[in-house]
């Protein structure tokens, strides 16, 4: 009797699981990500590059808001603290880069990292900052003169237990390619990433 009653719980258990894993590929991506602005400027101020568009929220942003969510006990659990920009895949046709994809777990040829600027909640109904936590985020990135010097076609966002300033750390939350800005020294740009969960 224990041991049917067994069987029919574990098949139920599996029946669930093979429903919610379905539900569960159907809406792996819930969180949306856009880029909003990337400008650069030389060191007269003047605008030499700009770029806006939507950007892709990967499929490891679930790994770094599930460790968040869970008392996992690993120190230093912390969200976007990194961009690390790169020059993509060898052979790219870099005024016309491939588009960005969810399965994308790294950067192709990661070359630089710089540090958070700030973050900013905001209210999703107007647009505007907001003092009080939202599901809305803006991700704000400074890259000064002498920095990342070279040409830049990617860029993400990193987070996460081991994200650190270096190369190839931490877990990566977003993915964009973008028309080579080709960073000199006297050169200095920002970006704005906004996220919605």
């Amino acid at each position: 009797m224990f041991g049917k009653l067994v069987e029919t719980f574990s098949q139920a258990v599996d029946g669930f699981k093979l429903t919610i894993n379905k539900m569960f590929k159907e809406e792996t991506r819930q969180m949306k990500g856009y880029l909003l602005k990337l400008e650069a400027f030389d060191k007269s101020g003047n605008l030499v590059y700009s770029h806006e568009g939507p950007n892709v929220v990967v499929d490891t942003a679930s790994n770094l808001l599930a460790l968040l969510l869970k008392e996992s006990g690993q120190p230093g659990i912390q969200g976007i603290k990194y961009l690390a920009l790169g020059q993509g895949a060898p052979g790219w046709n870099v005024m016309a880069p491939p588009s960005p994809t969810p399965d994308r777990p790294s950067l192709y040829r990661e070359f630089a990292r710089v540090p958070l600027t700030y973050s900013q909640f905001v209210n999703p109904s107007n647009g505007q900052p907001s003092e009080t936590p939202t599901n809305v985020v803006d991700y704000v990135f400074a890259v000064s003169e002498g920095q990342a010097v070279g040409p830049i076609v990617e860029c993400g966002m990193f987070g996460g237990p081991d994200a650190t300033s270096t190369l190839g750390t931490g877990i990566m939350v977003n993915y964009r390619t973008f028309p080579v800005l080709n960073k000199t020294e006297d050169m200095n740009f920002y970006l704005v990433f906004r996220i919605k969960t």
